[in-house]
């Protein structure tokens, strides 16, 4: 488990994430239901070793999107290795890092991942951009 310098800021930006990306259930998605994993682990996979930070279950409870929130001590090789496993349980993996931090995480771990998404706080809110 990735420990970061700012564990609260990470755990506020899940919830915002979540509420704001993974809307679910919605008209379109009515038994779909989003789960955040912090900061309590509710939803772990391969035997507790893999637990997104944002979980997408279907009726059945089978993921059908994750998110996984950077900070930016947590954009790097070990994160990119996360990644890689977390596309093994869902072929839908969006990956949130701090503005400026895009490119660097494409580079290791793009292949895995479905879309990334850069975030920043402007005046208390969370402002989210595709990249």
């Amino acid at each position: 488990m990735t420990v970061r310098r700012d564990q609260k800021l990470h755990d506020k930006t899940c919830e915002l994430v979540a509420r704001i990306r993974f809307p679910y259930p919605d008209e379109n998605h009515p038994d779909w239901r989003t789960i955040v994993n912090h900061p309590t682990q509710l939803i772990v996979f391969n035997d507790g070793k893999l637990i997104p930070d944002v979980v997408t279950l279907n009726r059945e409870n089978l993921a059908q999107v994750l998110g996984e929130i950077e900070t930016d001590d947590t954009v790097n090789e070990e994160s990119a290795k996360q990644w890689q496993d977390y596309s093994t349980v869902c072929e839908w993996l969006y990956v949130y890092v701090p503005k400026g931090y895009g490119n660097l995480a494409k580079q290791l771990g793009g292949k895995y991942v479905k879309g990334f998404r850069e975030y920043f706080y402007q005046n208390g809110q969370i402002v989210i951009n595709l990249i």
